[in-house]
């Protein structure tokens, strides 16, 4: 932002919960700031060394922009991996990468308008 410019929602905080509300405030004609104190967004699903998706979204709105920002596919297919010997509970397991949702979410708020300070 630069100065004099003004914003119509300050969303303090880049988690998953964060990212989502910014979005939603800035598709309903909101001007946004996000403000986040580390150089991560998502940071509530970055925090972990490998993050796993249990099953896959619905196909429905809300399921394909979790796809799109969570899942790209040039990443899914390198998660081909054969998942016969294990327990039955991982055979519908989707690896996430961190690097992914990071640069999901920064896409998808900038895509939207928002202004994003980390």
């Amino acid at each position: 932002m630069t100065p004099g410019q003004s914003c119509d929602v300050v969303v303090a905080g880049a988690t998953l919960g964060g990212c989502l509300t910014a979005l939603a405030a800035a598709r309903r004609g909101a001007r946004v700031a996000l403000v986040e104190g580390s150089p991560f967004l998502g940071t509530d699903l970055t925090a972990v060394l490998r993050l796993w998706l249990a099953g896959t979204p619905p196909d429905d709105a809300a399921g394909r922009f979790l796809r799109a920002v969570l899942m790209p596919a040039a990443e899914v297919a390198e998660d081909d991996v054969d998942r016969s010997g294990l327990d039955a509970a991982w055979h519908d397991e989707t690896a996430l990468f961190r690097g992914s949702i990071r640069k999901g979410l920064l896409g998808a708020l900038d895509a939207a308008g928002v202004v994003t300070l980390l």
